[in-house]
């Protein structure tokens, strides 16, 4: 279980990367080496973020691809050497029709919070990541918290920031970081608990992710999620000239 120092060690190495704000992204396209894997046997090839399209170049032709990003229904970046991309092409009558996903290993390299930023930009479906782009300011709000698993959960801190809510912890596979379309909902069961229902699996799957709360939710939580995420168009009262 994590303590106080090193939750405040947590926050602080969020927090570290914000100087590069405003940084450039680094020149596209993206490139990765990496092994697909598959049931029946395995490739390996590039894996190509461009401007227009991601393309899998590997010498097995069998095994090549190309998807505009229109044709992805979901990118999962679970830790910097693994990424999923799942898309809208049948997998054929033996699934009867099931979408494809396609699974890929770093070998070489690592997906960069830059990819994921590229990724943010590029694709309207929601994107699921343990990677997180730069921040551009320090968090609004942040509240200690376990998360549950049934096997073993993970602690760490939620953070909203202007731009994204965050589940930072050390344990890097359970890490999240959310856009609003990224998210069905966030609310609160009871007084010790915190819900995060978000857009994982592709499609309208739901994961819900339940949040054990190591202290009450501070002051304006909840409005400040609910505002940011349903209508981020609206103002802050705070953001109003001449309130109070």
């Amino acid at each position: 279980m994590l303590g106080w120092t090193s939750l405040r060690k947590l926050a602080l190495s969020t927090a570290v990367a914000l100087v590069w704000a405003g940084a450039p992204a680094l020149a596209q396209p993206f490139e990765l080496v990496v092994k697909k894997d598959q049931f029946f046997g395995s490739s390996d090839g590039t894996l190509v973020f461009g401007a227009e399209r991601v393309v899998y170049e590997t010498v097995d032709t069998d095994d090549a691809r190309q998807w505009a990003y229109e044709d992805i229904k979901q990118v999962q970046v679970l830790s910097p050497t693994r990424l999923t991309i799942k898309t809208y092409e049948d997998q054929g009558w033996i699934r009867f029709g099931a979408d494809r996903a396609f699974e890929f290993e770093v070998t070489e390299g690592a997906a960069s919070p830059d990819l994921v930023a590229f990724l943010w930009d590029h694709l309207a479906p929601p994107v699921v990541t343990a990677v997180f782009p730069v921040a551009g300011a320090p968090p609004r709000l942040t509240v200690p918290v376990k998360l549950r698993q049934r096997l073993q959960g993970s602690h760490g801190v939620v953070q909203l920031y202007e731009d994204r809510l965050v589940y930072v912890t050390d344990r890097a596979e359970h890490g999240r970081a959310w856009r609003p379309a990224d998210l069905r909902m966030v609310f609160q069961p009871d007084r010790h608990r915190l819900n995060i229902d978000a857009y994982e699996g592709g499609g309208d799957r739901i994961r819900t992710f339940s949040f054990d709360l190591k202290q009450p939710l501070p002051a304006g939580f909840l409005e400040a999620v609910w505002q940011w995420v349903y209508m981020p168009s609206i103002p802050r009262v705070a953001d109003r000239e001449g309130s109070r």
